[in-house]
Parts: structure tokens; sequence; C-alpha cells
């Protein structure tokens, strides 16, 4: 070999051992990357046949870039079409939320609206000026978009016009808003109580601010600066979009069911857009802004800015917050009447995770975030805060300390209705019970699973048994405190807290009610019924002035109907609240109307007129002691049963419009 040459292997091995290090720290990532891509893409699989998806979508981003980009299943079943991230659209639910937020915080690092002022300035209708139940004389401090940003603005729940189906029945967001609006039942910055209502405001008042409509401002100023061509808000979609929809199917009965599209208010839920699109966004996000916001606006608002104890995850600007194996999460996550959809941001470590699919439900993409956390991020890794620190606009509710007392009972979400007809949802939505074990445990029902909790410090509870898996959060820790009624609360991660009900206001209390309704009820129609049936199917029969000059025969009659009537209501209650197998939800919650609807708007208030006729004969079958005394008895049994039927009509609003 000659000199030369020799020469130049020498440099070549000196060189390369004087790079290796630098190839090394290259490529472990990059093997890294694919690890995750590997996983994802297992776990995927395996939700979409164990759930029996028909579609889903993912997107995995990492220090600036798609490092994993799948798609799963069929976006038209008949049709055979294959799903494309990068051009099958798909409805993400509250997911759109996080567009509305980032909008807000464009229009206030412009100066063009400030957060910390009174929405009435911005709007062009009145909101309640007072807190419900607290009396005429108590006017509580305005709501402010801080209060919007972190769903602690105080309202009621809003369910009327959330979920459209027929477009006939979809109307401009401003009709929403004036024709929903709902009572405040929390001092604002006090409660977390997740709204859609709040966040479609927030977008009227983009619309409002801006000059344009909430759709192009978010096409004009999001969608266009970051290439998403495959994004919109418009509800039908425009253009050639609809046909890059991907079908929204559920599993029923062993066959793919397609669904229809789902109208919701645009700011709260109205997108529909690729995996591909939503990475962008991530890295726009992940990446100081990537054009669509400045770099301390990022900072600002990723920042938490409420939670009720330090312990727990409270709320950045719009977005939620926890932390998981030493790892900060920003994320927001989605629900429709079909589709599911998870948007987590790992800043501390530039990464991001998007997953989509329709005929799921809102646990699989949350179970595939929290483990594959746990696989990859080690429990002592550093917390990471992200740019400059921000103090809370509200300081944190310090917990009480409740170590005398048991904190048992029965706890309905904060998130709640209290004015509105539909006040009977809160009995069936995410309600926690809570039984006491020892002198320092907890037993907690929620979900359908069962946790077992043991008391840490005085007020605060640890998990030391069940799942983990909780959309909010980890839900290690349940903290005791109280609302601003007194009552007392149970706190832990997300923005919605859990309130304790007195006996009345819970779900036993209600099924003693419908029970002991149904059964005297019944009781009173077989009853007569088999009477009547006796006396014209006799020997002797009686003619028809003999039985109506019986003693107390009106009384008689009047309680026949009021029973009749009762069990036609149960039985509209029970046809018309019947979740549809494809939506998962009575007709009702999507706008459909049907005669079981229409009866159980009508028959509360004739119930609630027959039982003062039945009150009256009540104090005259005793005064005039009509019939034996077992008879009697029973008809006192069935009266009382009428008027606690009455209170539980108001009670729950039945008689509303």
């Amino acid at each position: 070999m000659k000199n030369a040459d020799l020469k130049g292997l020498r440099f070549f091995l000196i060189t390369a051992i004087a790079i290796m290090p630098n190839i090394t720290a290259f490529s472990a990532p990059a093997a890294l990357q694919r690890q995750w891509a590997e996983y994802l893409d297992n776990e995927i699989r395996e939700m979409v046949e164990r759930k029996n998806l028909p579609n889903a979508a993912i997107a995995l981003v990492k220090n600036g870039e798609i490092v994993f980009l799948e798609g799963y299943g069929y976006a038209d079943i008949e049709e055979g079409t294959e799903i494309c991230p990068r051009t099958s659209l798909f409805r993400t639910g509250s997911v759109a939320k996080i567009f509305t937020w980032t909008s807000v915080m464009q229009l206030a690092e412009r100066g063009d609206i400030d957060l910390s002022e009174d929405i009435g300035e911005y709007i062009d209708f009145t909101l309640s000026e007072r807190i419900h139940g607290k009396g005429r004389h108590y006017y509580p401090a305005p709501v402010t978009l801080r209060h919007l940003l972190t769903h602690t603005a105080g309202f009621e729940d809003v369910l009327e016009g959330l979920f459209v189906l027929n477009p006939e029945n979809f109307t401009t967001l401003r009709e929403y808003l004036v024709n929903n609006i709902p009572a405040r039942i929390y001092p604002p910055g006090t409660v977390m109580a997740y709204s859609n209502y709040g966040t479609a405001l927030a977008g009227y008042i983009v619309q409002r601010v801006s000059g344009i409509s909430f759709e192009q401002y978010i096409e004009e100023n999001i969608f266009s600066p970051l290439g998403m061509g495959n994004s919109s808000f418009r509800q039908p979609l425009p253009g050639g979009l609809p046909d890059m929809l991907a079908n929204a199917y559920r599993m029923v009965d062993g066959e793919f069911i397609q669904g229809e599209f789902e109208y919701m208010p645009s700011p709260a839920g109205g997108l529909s857009t690729t995996a591909e699109d939503m990475a962008r966004f991530m890295i726009a996000h992940l990446n100081r802004g990537g054009g669509i916001l400045h770099e301390q606006t990022v900072s600002r608002m990723h920042s938490r800015h409420f939670t009720h104890h330090p312990l727990l995850g409270g709320m950045a600007y719009g977005f939620m917050e926890y932390t998981r194996n030493g790892q900060r999460v920003v994320y927001h996550t989605g629900s429709s009447m079909l589709s599911d959809a998870g948007f987590y941001m790992i800043p501390g470590s530039d990464a991001g995770l998007f997953i989509v699919y329709s005929g799921g439900d809102f646990m699989g993409h949350t179970e595939i975030f929290n483990n594959f956390i746990d696989k990859f991020f080690q429990p002592d890794a550093p917390v990471h805060e992200t740019g400059e620190e921000f103090q809370p606009f509200n300081e944190p509710v310090v917990p009480l300390n409740l170590a005398p007392g048991k904190p048992g009972g029965e706890y309905q979400q904060s998130r709640r209705i209290e004015t509105r007809r539909d006040k009977l949802v809160n009995l069936l939505s995410m309600v926690m019970r809570v039984r006491p074990e020892g002198e320092e445990e907890l037993m907690v029902s929620f979900l359908g699973s069962d946790h077992r909790y043991a008391l840490k410090e005085p007020g605060i509870y640890e998990i030391v048994e069940g799942p983990v898996n909780y959309p909010l959060g980890p839900m290690q820790y349940i903290v005791v405190t109280k609302d601003p009624s007194e009552r007392v609360m149970l706190v832990t991660d997300g923005p919605v807290t859990y309130i304790r009900m007195p006996f009345y206001a819970t779900g036993w209390f209600a099924a003693v009610v419908a029970v002991f309704s149904i059964l005297l009820a019944l009781g009173k129609v077989l009853y007569f019924g088999v009477k009547g049936v006796s006396l014209f199917a006799g020997q002797r029969q009686r003619n028809a002035a003999e039985i109506i000059n019986t003693p107390g025969f009106p009384a008689r009659v009047v309680g026949i109907f009021h029973a009749a009537l009762v069990l036609l209501m149960m039985l509209a209650l029970a046809s018309s609240g019947n979740p549809h197998p494809v939506y998962l939800l009575p007709p009702s919650a999507y706008g459909e109307r049907t005669f079981m609807t229409f009866l159980v708007a009508v028959l509360p208030a004739v119930l609630i007129l027959l039982s003062l006729p039945l009150f009256v004969y009540f104090i005259a079958v005793w005064r005039n002691r009509w019939w034996k005394k077992p008879a009697r008895i029973y008809y006192t049994l069935y009266t009382l049963s009428a008027l606690l039927l009455t209170w539980f009509f108001f009670f729950y609003n039945s008689i509303r419009v």
C-alpha cells in the first residue's frame, strides 16, 4: 500500500473515531423515535381491534418534525376507501377549543382585547349579573376572558343545541348564545366547571373584535399560516372537503352503522381536520409559536393559571395540564357523539401526540398516552416548567382540615345544570360515590371502577389501589375542600370538581321516588282494573248510576287517572331517555323530537294539577270515613307519593319550557 493511501486511511480512521460520539448522539434519538412509533402503532392497532373501531389516525411530533403519521381502517367502508392521515378529515369534538383559545391569545398579544376586562364590553347581549340562589342583593365580580380561559366563569352547563344532526336546526353562533344563556352558579374565579358555552362565547368575542366570522378568522390567522389546507370550522364543510371527510361509524350488533354529520357551535367543537394538519398546529405550539403566536404568549398560554391545590393538575390558558412521571403534560381532549380525540404535548421533551377515531369512547386515547408516558419516561425525570413564571390570577383554594369528619356521600360534577329542564342529567354524568373505610381510607366509585385512597395529610387523600386512567389527569390525589356555598367539594385533576349532594338531590333518592310512585300507581291501576272486570263479568252487575253515587267515587276516578298518567310518564321517560345505539345519547340530546319527548314535556304539569284534587279528596276520605281503613291508608300513601312526585318535578325543573 502506498504511503499516500496509508495516510488517507489513517486520516479516515482518526476522523471516524473523533466523530463517533456525535454519530451515536444523533442515532440514539432516532432509534428512540422509531421505538415510540412502533409502540404507538401497536397500541393503536390493538385498540382498533379490541374496541371495534372503524377508523383512526395518529400523529407523533418530536423536535419540530412529524416522526410518525398513520391511518387505520376505512374512511368509507362500502367503497373500501382507506384512511389517509394526510387527507382524511375527522371531527374532533372539544379539541377544537384550543384553536379558539389560540385566537383569543392572538388578539390579546395584539392589544385588541384585555383578558382582565368584563366580557360584557365585547358582546352585544346581556348575561345574568347575579348568582343563582344567592339573592337579589348579591352581585359578584364580572366574568372576564381569564375566567373563560380557565373554565372558572361559574356558568351552569348547557346541553340544548350542543349537538344537531339536522342542518335546518343548526343556528348561527349568536343565536345559539342568546337562546341558551346559562345561569351563573358560582362566583367567577372560585370553582372550575368546564363550559362549552364559555368557549363558544370566547369565539363570539373573537368574531366581534376581529370584524369577520369566527370561521374566517381561524382560516386567515391559523390555518393559512400553518399550511393547514385540509381543515375547516365551517359547517357544512366547503368546497371539496366533504369528499375527504371520513365517515363516522359505530359497531352495532356486529355491523358498522354510519352516523350523520354532527353540527356543533363552531368555537366549542366545530373542527374538521386531518392528523397531519393537527401535527402542524402542535409543532407551532411546541416551537415558540411557529409564527402564529409570540414566544412569550405561548409561554404564558402554557403556564398554569388556576388550580384548586398545587398537588393537582389545573388549567393553563385554554389547555388542561397535569404531571405524570415527572413530565408536565399540556393537553386537551374532545368527544362528540361519534368521534373522540386527544391532543397531548410534553413541552419538556418537545414532543406531542394526536389521536382521533370514531366509534369508540373517550378513554381510548387517554389510555394510550398514559401507557406511552409510563413506558418511555422515567418517574424521576425533572418536572419541566415552560418559559417565565406567571402568577395565577386567583389564589388556589386552601383545602380544609376535615380529619374529624368523613367526606362520604354522593358527589356530582361542578359542571352541572341548575335551572334548565334537563337537570336530571346531573344524576347520570360522572357521579362520584365515596364511602369511608376505617379512619383513614376512602373507597371511591367512579366511571365504573373502584378506587381506594389513603389519608396523606388532613384533607388530602392519595390513591393506593384502582385504575389511574382518568380522562382529565392521573387522579392520584383527592383534596377535600368546600365550594362557595359551603358544600363539601372534592377536587382532583382537570377542570371539574365534585360537590357533595344533599340526600334529596342524589340518584338513590330519585330512584326511591320513582319506584315508590310506580309501585303505588301500578297497584292502583291493577286493583281497579281487576275490580272493573269482575263487576262487568259477575252475575250481579251494577248500573252506572249506582257506581257513580258510591261514596268517594270522584276521589277514586282522580286517583286512577293520576296513576295511569304516572305510568305513562315513566314509560315516556324510559323511551325518550333510551340512548340511540349509534350516537349513545337519547334523540332529544341532538334536537330530535318525538311523541314521547312531547309527553315528557307535558305530563309533569298535568300530574301537578291533578295532585291538588288528590290532596283535597285525601282530607275528605278521612273526614267522611269513605271506604274501609286499608283503602283509606292506601289512598293516603298514594296522595303522599303524588305530592312527592310534584316536588320532584319542581326540583328538576320538569315543568319549565
